[in-house]
């Protein structure tokens, strides 16, 4: 794998700035502050890497399992070029975690419309997960991850740590499915933003 470290202009929040800066690749440094492009820019075709993929022949899709309102994605992403966008009531919702649909659920969903559509016309699938979003003090979450030598002292630490480990199984069974299929795949993860915990 290729890796390196992703700066971005948001902490603990304002996932759609950094979406909104690897999509497009506009800077939010040249924005005022407290500008939020998917809220206040965002009102008609704007130039965005799914519009450059559409017209190398690509099918575009974006999906977010959660609200469409969140964000305005509903209303954005089309204009960002996306031919499709699904949302929470796409998925079947069968497996939550502290009520947010599962990232391997959300990979497994990934993995179902890929064999739908798959065929001569490449793909571009850009996915925002919503599984391990603050805040993490759910109580009925049993956290399986445990800081030795601290006994429960940072609980939310451990909510957090827990549902990373989540996520990297998730992305482990992506993974491995890409592996064995016969097309050329590309798969691209980012942090949208760190958590606020400190």
């Amino acid at each position: 794998a290729i890796k390196g470290k992703a700066l971005v202009s948001v902490l603990g929040g304002g996932t759609s700035n950094s979406e909104f800066e690897v999509l497009t690749g506009f800077n939010m440094g040249n924005f005022p502050f407290k500008v939020f492009p998917y809220q206040q820019c965002v009102k008609d075709t704007t130039w965005s890497m799914a519009h450059y993929l559409r017209s190398q022949g690509y099918t575009t899709m974006a999906t977010h399992p959660e609200n469409e309102l969140n964000w305005r994605r509903y209303a954005v992403y089309p204009e960002l070029g996306f031919e499709e966008a699904r949302f929470m009531e796409d998925y079947p919702g069968e497996d939550r975690v502290r009520g947010h649909i599962s990232d391997m659920e959300m990979m497994n969903q990934i993995i179902s419309w890929y064999e739908e559509e798959k065929g001569d016309t490449p793909l571009f699938y850009f996915g925002v997960t919503m599984q391990n979003h603050s805040p993490y003090d759910y109580a009925d979450f049993e956290a399986t991850v445990h800081l030795e030598g601290y006994s429960q002292e940072f609980p939310e630490v451990e909510q957090y740590l827990t549902l990373t480990q989540m996520t990297d199984k998730a992305v482990q069974h992506l993974v491995e499915y890409f592996e064995t299929v016969e097309n050329d795949v590309v798969i691209a993860f980012f942090g949208d933003h760190m958590s606020k915990l400190q």
